[in-house]
């Protein structure tokens, strides 16, 4: 794994990541690199890696999108990403090709998520240790860290009851829900 690598950045924070949570920090570290931001990985990049991860909660995520007319071009616009650089991305990080550092590896508002993912996984009754997932990261943009999402999703488009809608814990309830469906404890 390269220095630049998930495994490393989660471990700068003290926690490590399942690997669907690896494969979003990678693409948001390509969005980063390709759209030439300061940091690998942002407040922004990171949902981006979270919403083509591909992964159950990336489809249900983007389902989500679609429903609530989010206009994902301006949050694409925020990074200077199109819909077209998805797959090439995405074929970087298939191909294991580590994104070019940036000036800081994660932005302060991404490190908030990553924490306050940690947090409500720690909530929720994970171990300490356990890997963090991507509904624990999505669970934070969507529980933890609220008004940060109000004021994102207000400048992407959404108006503010809509997106204080999906910010709401019962949304967080949602999430953790469908993960304890699969056969998920943490």
């Amino acid at each position: 794994m390269s220095a630049n690598s998930g495994e490393n950045w989660m471990a700068e924070l003290g926690f490590s990541a399942d690997s669907e949570l690896q494969k979003a920090l990678e693409i948001a570290a390509h969005i980063g690199d390709v759209s030439e931001d300061d940091a690998n990985i942002s407040y922004t990049s990171l949902l981006i890696g979270l919403l083509w991860n591909g992964d159950a909660l990336s489809v249900w995520l983007q389902a989500q999108i679609q429903r609530g007319g989010v206009a994902v071009e301006n949050l694409y616009r925020q990074r200077r990403l199109t819909e077209a650089q998805r797959e090439p991305i995405l074929e970087y990080v298939r191909n294991g090709r580590p994104a070019a550092s940036r000036k800081v590896a994660i932005s302060i508002s991404a490190r908030t998520v990553l924490q306050e993912a940690h947090t409500l996984a720690l909530e929720t009754g994970c171990a300490g240790d356990a890997p963090l997932a991507t509904r624990h990261v999505l669970a934070a943009y969507f529980f933890g860290i609220r008004r940060a999402t109000i004021i994102s999703c207000t400048k992407n488009g959404v108006s503010k009851p809509r997106c204080g809608e999906a910010g709401s814990p019962n949304t967080y309830a949602i999430i953790i829900r469908r993960s304890l469906a699969v056969g998920r404890r943490c």
